[in-house]
């Protein structure tokens, strides 16, 4: 107990709003240090001392009593830090621990006690006491649930082993094993029944493996084996179906016991059993049937066997007479095999001779009666007779003439007959060959492609010769008569007989011999009546009928479709020869070369052509056996005529000349054109008369009275000498004068422009020189028109007088435009070609066209349109209508409001607004993110829609606050209200909705693909339905359909769809033959069970895609585009108004260079395909047990 603490300041001088002096505070002070500095300061409670303190801390949250010691509050204080730490702590009771730890190797406990647990730097658990369980102190390592009612699967403990640090992540850090103790039943007063469960895995958290129950069981789950031996040789395991002892290493598998049974499984039956030194029971249905003794093998029952052995070499019978007796009791049957003097005989009920072997080798085959042989084998002759027992060649046969009649038998000779097969399979037939080889030919039966009741014949060869290749089919004689010759001949309508060579190739008659034809990929199909392509190709042929040879051919065509013969050339039968027509008639267009030697060619609308390659005659005509003339051809040129008279027709020259058609060379001045007893008529021309240069004259000679006509529809040229010209002269002055030139001279007589007169140039001028004068006056007494110019012959205007008061010039045609130039200073007029007449117009007349423009407009003026004025760069007008050129229809409208309207008048309710009509369609622009495009609908001024079409559906585009709303409308009548409901809507994140209003809701109608990729499919109906279809041109070739709790995925099966349907054969050899792998994905390093494509592909080619190793090109971006920044100043108005902000844009400086380069083209594989394959297969295996089955059924009977 410490000094009492007494005040020092007694006179209080240390209170509240005294003036506390230094002294006053050290006098306290030492009293405080004087009580606790040396000895402390206790509360015992005593009066002395003071009352006990029960809470410590600057706010009392560390409260202590007689019981306990406690935090005011819960989990607010620490017993110690990181750096201060209290010793040791010593508890006589329990500690309850939200959770402890202990620093690397800690203890708890004593080092030194033997219940220590200790925890290395490296976190290993160790504990002192020597084994891990119950000890005389207690448990070691104890798991305990603090649950108070324990019901089955309830987890008692539980220990799991995991790497949650481990830096790989994923399966890693999963628990990779665990052991469980788990409640088996519901805990009472009598029953803890519990079980221990070890779970691991490879991939992914751990699994059940194996169960030790609370009956001790060890229970492995299905294909959860028990292994033992370093190299898992010895398995025990069941795999869901069977149970396995598998010995998979070297080494015997060896079961020892004195007794060894072998029971059913509920022990009610045995069915194998071994004892040792005694004997070993084989049971059938509990029944023994087989016991080994001392001395060999009891059977109880009937022994059936594929043969019988017997060991050592003691004879069956050795006397003469009967050795084997045959009964069947259930049958009341018998036989015997009878042997006397080295002759074997084997009898069959009756009893009657079936077979005799005789020592010799001589084997002989009875008929019904047992008394004559008709199967005759001569040993030492090495001959087989049939129907003789003297065999005079190796293989002899003897029978009855072969009877047709007789029911198609082949009752004298050799009936082949062939297990039933199907349409076009072969049947028996005979082989030849030379020493060992393979057969090197081949004749067989073989049944029509379509009616396997009906035979023909197959003649194989074997191209090489040397028997070591198969034989291939080299002819085939169908049930008709057909012969095809490497080919199968088609079925040829019955009423003729066909020979078929090759592919396409064929000879054929008709049965009534009336028909022969030879043809080219063409037959006539015996199903449809018709000829048919063989092949997909051109098809021709060549035929005779009735005296008459037919030539035709038809265009390519598709195999097995109709052909349509086109009749090319025909010979009839009265020795006309005709091309391109069928029948001798001169207006029928073709070539026809008579039997009378007449040819005659008729074209209808074209010409008739003759072709030579080289110069020369094309067509000589002679009159009995004389040549009177010919047609020919010289340098690209047509030559006619007879020897040294002829004439030359160039195109290319525009010239017909005389000719030496023997020569080949101009006559010149040397052929009359008629003669004076023999003359043409009248002689028309547009050019020229010339004579030739030199002596003489040029003469126009009449005789008697006769007058000369020179007649020229538009003129008539005389030509002199080239340095002459035409003289007019009036007296003895040159009034007119024609030059040489061809220039025409009035008034002066050289051409020279700048001499006074009137000249017409030869190349059209006219030149009109005057000096000091009017140098052209025109007048005109009456009427307007003054001058008239032309292009080519056609008027393209003129110039006229206006009443005499101005001028005009005006486009020829009625209704042509011009200008009117009135003579003082009134303004200039549009005028009009009104019939012939200038007419002042107003408003009808262009300035300029669209292609066609002035340059600048200078004006001091305005411009003055009606209702609208421009002036100071300003147009000034309440609405803007754009009319077509006659004003007649509206195309677009600006209104007082600033709304546009494009054909159409635009709305006036939502200004400014756009509307585009065209018919019946219409856009609307509305402002706020609101534009529509409208088909057969237009929305009015309030907002309502209307039909702008009768009797056909409508349908609206929406585009509103970043979404895309696609609406129709049913039929209805123009001008009447149009109710559009939502068919599809793409959201602005970019998911497209199909039905529903264009709303997702499950459970609707409605399908929509997110801005993912994903695709969503909801349906209203929990029945069976198509959620997705498939078509290609030939129609549907599948679905995805949906019920009410399953997705099913289905392509097209039906029987309709399939022809040639035929049964899978070898379907487990070709199961056998594919490879199932368990390989892992590069792309993402998963392991998966599967099929290597290009390997299932040699088995099953239907179920994979593409082609192996196959590559294809790809476009890629070997370097890419480079762009640069470029700034688009602001532009102003001439106030300096800004029309356009500054802006920046990228303008491209290098384009993008691609590049091609090859990537692999991966195949494909759809799993469904295989099974058919695997269903066949199932199917083979099990016909392959039920026979099995009945044969193992049958031994143990």
């Amino acid at each position: 107990m410490g000094t009492g603490y007494t005040r020092n300041d007694t006179s209080n001088n240390i209170a509240d709003g005294n003036i506390i002096n230094a002294a006053d505070l050290d006098g306290e002070f030492d009293a405080i240090e004087s009580a606790l500095g040396t000895s402390g300061h206790t509360h015992d409670g005593t009066s002395a001392e003071g009352g006990p303190v029960t809470v410590l801390g600057p706010v009392q949250d560390f409260v202590a009593s007689a019981t306990e010691i406690k935090p005011k509050t819960t989990n607010t204080l620490d017993i110690g830090t990181n750096s201060l730490l209290f010793k040791d702590m010593f508890l006589d009771g329990v500690a309850t621990i939200g959770s402890i730890k202990i620093d690397n190797a800690g203890t708890i406990g004593s080092a030194s006690d033997g219940d220590a647990i200790a925890i290395s730097s490296g976190g290993v658990v160790s504990f002192s006491q020597n084994t891990i369980g119950k000890t005389s102190s207690g448990y070691v390592l104890a798991l305990q649930t603090s649950d108070t009612t324990i019901e089955a699967t309830n987890v008692l403990g539980k220990i799991e082993f995991s790497a949650p640090n481990e830096a790989s992540g994923t399966d890693a850090i999963l628990v990779g094993a665990s052991i469980e103790a788990l409640a088996e039943d519901t805990f009472d007063s009598s029953t803890n029944s519990s079980a221990l469960v070890f779970k691991t895995n490879t991939t992914g958290a751990a699994t059940e493996r194996m169960r030790l129950t609370g009956a001790g069981d060890l229970h492995f789950l299905d294909n959860r084996k028990a292994i033992f031996g370093a190299g898992s040789d010895l398995q025990i395991y069941h795999d869901g179906a069977h149970s396995y002892i598998s010995d998979q290493g070297t080494g015997h598998l060896k079961v020892f016991a004195e007794h060894f049974f072998v029971n059913n499984s509920d022990d009610t039956e045995q069915m194998i059993g071994a004892t040792v030194n005694g004997a070993v029971d084989l049971f059938f249905d509990g029944s023994k049937k087989l016991a080994t003794t001392n001395t060999g093998v009891d059977i109880t029952g009937t022994l059936t066997s594929d043969g019988l052995t017997v060991d050592g070499a003691t004879a069956i019978n050795s006397v003469a007479g009967t050795i084997f007796t045959f009964t069947d009791t259930t049958n009341s049957k018998t036989g015997f095999i009878n042997w006397t003097n080295d002759v074997y005989d084997i009898f069959t009920n009756g009893p009657t001779k079936r077979l005799t072997i005789a020592g010799t080798g001589d084997i002989s085959f009875y008929e019904d009666t047992g008394t004559t042989p008709k199967f005759f084998w001569d040993s030492s002759a090495e001959s087989l007779g049939i129907g003789t027992s003297s065999p005079a060649a190796p293989i002899s046969i003897s029978g009855s003439a072969f009877n047709p009649a007789a029911g198609g038998y082949a009752t004298g000779g050799i009936d082949l007959q062939g297990a039933t097969a199907g349409n076009g399979n072969y049947t028996a037939g005979l082989g030849f060959r030379m020493g060992t080889r393979q057969s090197t030919a081949i004749i067989t039966g073989v049944q029509d492609t379509t009616d396997s009741d009906r035979i023909g014949l197959a003649f194989f060869t074997n191209p090489d010769g040397s028997g070591a290749t198969a034989a291939e089919e080299a002819m085939r004689i169908d049930s008709s008569g057909n012969v095809g010759i490497r080919v199968v001949p088609e079925a040829w309508l019955s009423a003729y007989t066909a020979l078929q060579i090759g592919d396409a190739g064929s000879v054929v008659g008709s049965t009534d011999n009336s028909f022969v034809a030879l043809g080219a990929n063409a037959y006539l199909d015996s199903t449809n009546s018709r000829y048919e392509y063989i092949n997909s190709d051109f098809a021709s042929q060549y035929y005779q009928v009735d005296g008459t040879h037919v030539w035709r051919t038809a265009a390519s065509g598709t195999a097995d479709a109709a052909i349509t013969f086109d009749s090319a050339m025909t010979l009839d039968a009265s020795g006309n020869l005709l091309v391109g027509k069928t029948s001798s008639a001169f207006a029928t267009a073709g070539i026809e070369l008579q039997a009378d030697a007449e040819l005659v060619v008729t074209r209808n609308g074209s010409t008739a052509s003759f072709n030579r390659l080289s110069d020369g005659n094309i067509l000589d005509f002679y009159k009995d056996g004389s040549a009177v003339g010919s047609i020919g051809t010289q340098g690209g040129r047509l030559t006619i005529g007879d020897g040294a008279t002829g004439l030359r027709i160039a195109g290319d020259l525009n010239t017909i000349v005389p000719w030496n058609t023997t020569t080949n060379l101009l006559r010149d001045s040397a052929i009359d054109l008629g003669q004076s007893n023999q003359k043409f008529k009248d002689l028309y021309l547009s050019g020229t008369i010339n004579k030739t240069a030199g002596t003489g004259t040029f003469a126009i000679e009449t005789s008697g009275s006769s007058s000369v006509n020179l007649n020229a529809s538009n003129s008539m040229k005389l030509t002199v000498g080239n340095s002459d010209s035409h003289q007019f002269i009036n007296g003895t002055t040159q009034a007119m004068t024609l030059d040489s030139s061809g220039n025409l001279l009035v008034g002066k007589t050289s051409s020279d422009s700048d001499v006074v007169g009137f000249e017409a140039a030869q190349d059209g001028h006219v030149y009109v020189t005057v000096n000091n004068t009017l140098p052209l006056y025109i007048n005109r007494q009456s009427g307007d028109e003054m001058l008239r110019f032309a292009s080519n012959g056609a008027t393209v205007g003129s110039i006229g007088s206006y009443s005499g008061v101005g001028m005009y010039t005006m486009a020829p045609t009625n209704g042509g435009s011009g200008l009117l130039f009135y003579s003082n200073a009134a303004p200039i007029y549009p005028i009009q070609n009104v019939s012939g007449t200038a007419t002042i117009s107003n408003g009808v007349s262009d300035l300029g066209a669209a292609v066609h423009r002035f340059k600048d407009l200078y004006l001091s003026g305005g411009v003055k349109l009606p209702n609208c004025t421009l002036e100071d760069q300003v147009i000034k007008s309440n609405t803007f209508i754009f009319k077509n050129g006659a004003g007649t229809t509206e195309y677009g409208r600006f209104d007082s409001s600033g709304n546009v309207g494009i054909a159409a008048v635009p709305e006036a309710s939502y200004a400014p607004s756009l509307t585009i009509k065209y018919g019946g369609n219409n856009i609307t622009s509305r402002g706020n993110a609101d534009f529509r495009i409208m088909s057969g609908a237009f929305q009015d001024g309030a907002s309502t829609f209307q039909y702008s079409v009768s009797s056909f559906p409508v349908g609206m585009l929406s585009m509103t606050n970043g979404g895309f709303s696609f609406q129709s409308a049913p039929a209805g009548t123009d001008g009447n209200v149009a109710t559009f409901t939502t068919k599809a809507y793409i959201t602005p994140s970019g998911a497209v909705i199909v039905g529903n209003s264009g709303s997702w809701a499950a459970g609707s109608d409605v399908c929509m693909i997110e801005s993912n990729g994903l695709i969503d499919i909801s349906r209203n109906d929990t029945g069976t339905q198509s959620a997705i279809a498939f078509y290609n041109p030939n129609g549907g070739i599948g679905s995805i359909t949906v019920g009410g709790s399953a997705t099913s995925y289905n392509t097209s099966s039906d029987y309709r769809l399939k022809t040639d349907a035929q049964p899978m054969t070898n379907a487990s050899d070709r199961v056998l033959a594919l490879n199932p792998v368990n390989f892992e994905w590069i792309a993402d390093g998963s392991r998966v069970d599967g099929f290597l494509a290009h390997e299932a592909q040699a088995v099953v080619p239907e179920a994979v895609t593409g082609t192996k190793d196959a590559m294809m090109d790809e476009e890629y971006e070997v370097t890419p585009a480079v762009y640069e920044d470029v700034v688009i100043e602001a532009v102003l108005d001439d106030e300096g108004n800004e029309l356009e902000a500054e802006r920046s844009e990228q303008n491209l400086v290098t384009e993008a260079v691609m590049g091609t380069r090859s990537v692999p083209d991966y195949q494909g594989i759809d799993q469904s395909k295989l099974v058919p394959l695997l269903t066949a297969a199932l199917q083979e295996a099990l016909t392959e047990i039920t026979a099995l089955k009945a044969r193992v059924t049958a031994l143990e009977g």
